[in-house]
């Protein structure tokens, strides 16, 4: 029940993540294989994200989120470590990942995360931001077509305004001058 509403979550959140720009990874196999992927995205209903069982419920983890992915093998477990450092342990079901194998560039390629040690994704571009002029947009220019300021990661934010400086204190003079 819980799996079927991170799947149903994931799906309202699907156009958030739709405009994401292809990423990469590399996959470690279980067999001892490294793979390279292009347009690397989850097989299933919705391909940017997927669902982690936790100990009190389910999470739903967008692969741009994610740094890397590595099997606890023996206790059917997963470690996720998100690009801000946070990590997570717990099960992932039975999903695949899917993309281009650069050796074979015309078939699509897939494998089920049973047969995956370790995935780390590579790329996929962030939104990033003008503080100049307010652009906003997906890419890896560090600077703005606009303006040509610095792009930051992330979307563009104002700045609240800084409170008033407080009042000035006037003391007076309590004797008595002629």
């Amino acid at each position: 029940m819980a799996v079927v509403i991170a799947l149903a979550l994931g799906w309202l959140l699907q156009g958030d993540l739709a405009d994401l720009e292809p990423m990469r990874a590399t996959i470690f196999t279980t067999g001892g294989e490294r793979l390279e992927l292009y347009h690397f995205h989850v097989t299933g209903p919705d391909p940017h994200a997927f669902a982690l069982e936790l100990g009190g419920g389910v999470e739903f983890i967008p692969l741009i989120k994610v740094h890397r992915i590595t099997a606890r093998l023996g206790e059917k477990l997963y470690d996720v470590v998100l690009e801000t450092g946070e990590q997570l342990r717990g099960h992932i079901s039975a999903i695949s990942f899917g993309g281009t194998n650069p050796e074979r560039p015309g078939e699509p390629f897939s494998i089920s995360i049973r047969r995956i040690e370790r995935i780390h994704i590579i790329a996929g571009k962030q939104l990033r931001s003008c503080a100049s002029c307010g652009y906003e947009a997906a890419t890896d220019h560090p600077y703005c077509p606009v303006c040509g300021g610095l792009l930051e990661l992330g979307p563009f934010h104002v700045e609240p305004e800084a409170p008033p400086p407080p009042a000035p204190v006037y003391r007076y003079r309590l004797d008595q001058r002629d």
